[in-house]
């Protein structure tokens, strides 16, 4: 989104680059140590490194976050900043 000549938001070779990274759907038990062990939830893991970038669900039974298309995308993005830096193109 540009707004007054200004670009806000991570811009078109970043947001490209979380779009095609390959992310996994796995279910998965909470470890101990987490806010809350033993809670089966579902998560977007990275397909490289098995870390989560986005939880689906709080826990069984329990419902789901609504989510968007756009905050999926900033989780693979924020993960790949962390993780991944390697895989951007520079900006």
């Amino acid at each position: 989104m540009s707004l007054a000549g200004y670009h806000l938001g991570p811009g078109h070779a970043l947001t490209t680059a979380a779009a095609q990274w390959p992310v996994l759907y796995v279910r998965r038990v909470t470890e101990a140590g987490h806010a809350r062990p033993g809670v089966l939830q579902a998560h977007l893991v990275c397909a490289d490194c098995g870390q989560s970038v986005c939880c689906l669900t709080p826990g069984e039974g329990t419902g789901s976050y609504a989510l968007t298309a756009a905050l999926i995308m900033s989780g693979v993005l924020a993960h790949l900043k962390r993780s991944h830096e390697a895989a951007l193109p520079p900006t």
